[in-house]
């Protein structure tokens, strides 16, 4: 049984084949989200991306209130998705290899004879709670659709860092030189009001698509117990650095319906760990870092240790755990931060 009907539950549906799906809303429903996902990790997960590319990014601009840097490749890196386009292709996917969804069916710990029971029900997860207290921290968002009065560049996302988003960031993300996704990200406080604060300097236009939405970050609490397992954002499996988390989800989801395939869902766990904890791992530790010294000194500090070059010539949006050992453990890191 398979909790929850988000695209990280119909991957792992239609990985299953014959798999029950129950999902506590009537019908589909849109999700907050800025649709910015690495095509590294799209080609990776086989999803079904290219007739949901709304637009393609090859860099990015990274603000603080005194620091702006700029990293861009001279291809895409990045694409922007329709992501409720998407979903209704992954619902025909999942039915198409034999997936029956039940719509306004919530699930209240009914148990399932015939195999574990797998969450994938999103950041309040009913699945989670009972596998780890769904202990998890949350950033909590609000998002529009805008048309600008200005052209923007749309090969380029726009990331902005201060105290207008505490324990997160902004965000512009083009859908065309006149269109562009703009949200906000915090840790506390109320997202529309800090979105109102931020926005009010932007050329926007007019407005469509306002969306309010929850991130839980990655707090690496188990994944599995008994016979339940979590994937997705019930699991936290999320980039701290960005609040992604199709990749790493459909790419976990992957792994867990190998597990119930070999009958060991402890397996699934086991190999998370080996294969995408660590990268989960330093993105939480980079976010830990900006929140710890302040963005403005954390950009600071990138500009001396050559973060520029390293995310140019190294970089990859997803998996940065390797990167992260060369880069933010150097002794030179630690000497620069006192300076």
């Amino acid at each position: 049984m398979i909790v929850g009907a988000g695209i990280v539950g119909l991957y792992l549906a239609a990985r299953m084949g014959d798999a029950e799906v129950w999902e506590k809303n009537k019908v589909p429903r849109p999700k907050s989200c800025s649709g910015l996902v690495s095509l590294t990790g799209l080609r990776a997960t086989g999803l079904p991306w290219k007739e949901c590319a709304l637009n393609y990014a090859r860099g990015a601009v990274f603000h603080t209130q005194d620091n702006e840097i700029t990293v861009e490749r001279s291809n895409s890196q990045a694409v922007v998705l329709d992501r409720d386009k998407l979903h209704r292709i992954m619902i025909e996917e999942a039915e198409a290899k034999g997936a029956k969804i039940r719509w306004n069916s919530p699930w209240n710990g009914q148990p399932d004879p015939r195999m574990p029971i797998l969450g994938a029900d999103g950041a309040a997860s009913e699945v989670a709670r009972r596998v780890n207290g769904n202990h998890k921290k949350h950033v909590f968002t609000y998002q529009i659709e805008a048309e600008l009065s200005e052209d923007i560049d749309p090969e380029f996302v726009h990331l902005y860092f201060g105290d207008f988003a505490p324990g997160f960031f902004a965000w512009t993300i083009p859908l065309s030189e006149k269109k562009a996704r703009i949200g906000i990200g915090v840790n506390q406080g109320n997202p529309r009001a800090a979105f109102n604060n931020f926005a009010k300097n932007m050329s926007i236009k007019e407005w469509e698509n306002a969306q309010a939405g929850v991130i839980p970050l990655f707090t690496k609490s188990r994944i599995v117990y008994d016979n339940m397992a979590i994937v997705g954002d019930a699991a936290g499996q999320i980039k701290n650095t960005t609040g992604g988390g199709i990749v790493f989800g459909c790419k976990s989801a992957r792994l867990l319906a190998e597990a119930v395939d070999k009958g060991n869902i402890q397996w699934y766990e086991k190999k998370f760990k080996e294969m995408y904890e660590h990268d989960l791992v330093a993105h939480a530790r980079i976010r830990t870092f900006i929140d710890k010294v302040g963005a403005e000194k954390a950009f600071d500090i990138a500009n001396k240790m050559g973060f520029k070059r390293v995310a140019e010539e190294e970089g990859d949006m997803d998996h940065v755990g390797n990167i992260f050992k060369k880069f933010f453990r150097t002794k030179a890191m630690m000497m620069a931060s006192f300076l």
